[in-house]
């Protein structure tokens, strides 16, 4: 693919150089494939393959883009798409700061994390892993819901400042699984991210299964009074709830529009617990990492937060451009978070139901229905879903009703009790739109005190 996209972007710089067209090119070609569970059948089954072009057009400090869906042949398609942005940005309103295109240096190709077995998954393959992790769990009464998707991608960036052509190519994987009880409506979920087709373990998920319905079929139901918890994070749950960090935290471009609850005066700060250590690192392969960014920049590992301490914010070429600064190698369709391991040898479910309790304490492993109350003052809130239990001091158990919390983010994570030893990825992939895998790296269990239950139903 990469001959592919380099025939493609010569044919493009020597068009826009003739004609005095300052241009960048970025390249895409998603391969993806997708099985959706419905009522324990195959209710979607399909397949994409697709090649775009986003075109960007720099005149002055105007900027025109132009994005097309094509073929990877249609050399005079793409040529139109470049006329295009160039004449858009005729007609942009030019900014308050200079615009620069990057001289892109020559980079190794990108694509060591490219599995061929997680490209040519195919419709059996899926419907086997499910198999395993699901057979004889359902019936009487239970049904399976869920996907399984998985697919490649292929990028390229060039532009007409010089002949370089910057490569990535990767591949993921991601098994969504939800057992749903048809007539009280409850729900449980597990879940497994892979990079290769052999990371995945679906005798993982069917063991938690098991483990989860021996406790929504036979433990009492009960609506949680409000009131502050003690509350063990689940994988999921946990990652979401950092997944907001890069919007309204840590990124540059949210601080400088006042849209961050972390402040210049963070920075170096003891702003949350010591157990928290949070990393974009691209040395781990669960993360769908890139080794450079569009501009060429290669990408290390930045420490965000460091045992509790606010090291750094990430900061994109544009935000430098308008702001000040230096660029971080942060323009990437995604990070590689990581959040540091702890010491506590809770990893798995089992490990968690046999620990001993010193107070009642909640364990919710997904969250649902989240959102943004205050980006400002990182306030957040979400509603418990799919197999959160009440783990109560005398050694009980209870299934809770959903339930809702409020909470800032400087709280939740200025109050972690405990870190679990043994991480897990969770692939943030999203299934609309161009293919762009995400995955973050996280503690199995993240138990953290004073969390307000807000809101508890008093059915499923």
């Amino acid at each position: 693919m990469k001959e592919t996209f380099a025939a493609a972007a010569n044919e493009l710089r020597n068009f826009a150089r003739e004609r005095n067209i300052a241009a960048e090119f970025t390249f895409h070609r998603g391969v993806s494939k997708l099985v959706r569970f419905a009522n324990s059948g195959v209710s979607l089954n399909t397949n994409e393959d697709t090649f775009s072009l986003d075109v960007d057009v720099t005149l002055g400090r105007a900027k025109g883009s132009f994005s097309t869906t094509t073929s990877p042949k249609d050399i005079d398609g793409m040529k139109i798409a470049l006329l295009r942005a160039a004449e858009i940005a005729k007609f942009a309103v030019p900014v308050s700061f200079e615009r620069k295109i990057p001289i892109l240096p020559e980079r190794l190709p990108d694509d060591s994390n490219f599995d061929q077995r997680i490209e040519n998954m195919t419709t059996a393959d899926a419907l086997d892993l499910v198999g395993q992790a699901t057979d004889d769990l359902l019936g009487d009464g239970l049904s399976l819901a869920g996907m399984v998707s998985s697919g490649a991608i292929y990028e390229a960036w060039a532009n007409t400042l010089n002949n370089n052509l910057l490569y990535h190519a990767g591949t993921d994987a991601n098994m969504e699984l939800v057992i749903t009880n048809d007539k009280e409506k409850w729900e449980i979920q597990s879940s497994q991210s892979a990079v290769r087709f052999s990371q995945f373990a679906p005798e993982e998920l069917r063991e938690e299964f098991a483990l989860l319905l021996e406790q929504y079929k036979n433990k009492e139901r009960m609506s949680v009074p409000l009131g502050e918890y003690e509350v063990v994070f689940g994988r999921d749950a946990i990652s979401n709830l950092l997944a907001y960090f890069s919007w309204i935290g840590y990124n540059g471009r949210s601080l400088k529009h006042d849209m961050s609850f972390l402040k210049e005066e963070d920075l170096g700060k003891q702003i949350f617990s010591p157990l928290l250590t949070v990393m974009d690192d691209p040395s781990f392969s669960d993360t769908y990492p890139y080794a450079f960014d569009a501009n060429g920049i290669e990408r290390q590992a930045f420490p965000l937060i460091k045992e509790g301490v606010f090291q750094n914010f990430f900061w994109n070429k544009e935000t430098v451009e308008e702001f000040g600064g230096e660029p971080t190698g942060h323009d990437v369709p995604s990070m590689s978070i990581a959040i540091g391991s702890g010491n506590t040898p809770v990893n798995t479910l089992s490990d968690l139901l046999a620990a001993p309790r010193e107070k009642d304490i909640l364990y919710i492993p997904y969250l649902h229905y989240m959102g943004i109350v205050n980006a400002a003052k990182g306030i957040v809130t979400g509603s418990t879903r799919f197999g959160a239990l009440y783990l109560k001091k005398d050694g009980t158990i209870s299934v809770p009703y959903n339930m809702r919390f409020t909470a800032s983010l400087r709280d939740l994570f200025a109050n972690i009790k405990w870190i679990s030893q043994r991480r897990a990825a969770l692939n943030l992939t999203g299934l609309y739109g161009r293919r762009h895998p995400e995955a973050m790296l996280t503690p199995r269990f993240t138990c953290i005190e004073k969390v307000p239950i807000t809101l508890a139903n008093t059915s499923f």
